[in-house]
């Protein structure tokens, strides 16, 4: 997920870093609530 650009971490220049988190990549594409789910259908 990370290098599908869908992940972004929270110390990006530190991967082995103790307290190192990731959060979901806002993305313009899904911002009107579509979803993956649906932009795989369509």
């Amino acid at each position: 997920m990370l290098k599908d650009g869908l992940l972004e971490r929270r110390f990006p220049d530190i991967p082995s870093h103790p307290d190192q988190a990731y959060r979901a990549k806002s993305s313009p594409d899904f911002a009107d609530g579509a979803s993956l789910e649906q932009e795989d259908n369509a």
